[in-house]
């Protein structure tokens, strides 16, 4: 029998530590950094153009290997929240989209 765990996470009040937001220019990549041992939450917000629903693609790094991310990474839809926990590998990532959508990524938790 398989077993369901939900949590739920509140952001802290938006500071420049917990809330990274910007708008994409397509086809370049940005690289976000809030740290080892962060829950993230990453959502993208309306498009200015078509080709923005195309969502954004992720690669997570760290300073020893930095990330750029590529049309050929993981895949976050548009309209969804998407939550990763970057552990102690990781306290970066980089994102990029064909489109210019904004982007919200808010530190939820810091272990």
């Amino acid at each position: 029998m398989a077993t369901l765990s939900v949590a739920a996470f509140t952001p802290a009040s938006p500071t420049a530590a917990t809330l990274f937001n910007g708008t994409l220019v397509a086809s370049t990549p940005v690289t976000i950094t809030p740290g080892f041992k962060t829950i993230v939450a990453i959502s993208l917000a309306g498009a200015t153009d078509a080709v923005a629903a195309a969502g954004i693609h992720i690669r997570f790094g760290s300073a020893l290997k930095a990330p750029t991310a590529a049309a050929t990474d993981f895949f976050i839809p548009p309209a969804t929240v998407a939550y990763f926990d970057l552990g102690s590998e990781f306290d970066r990532f980089s994102i990029i989209s064909a489109g210019t959508p904004s982007y919200f990524v808010y530190v939820m938790s810091v272990r």
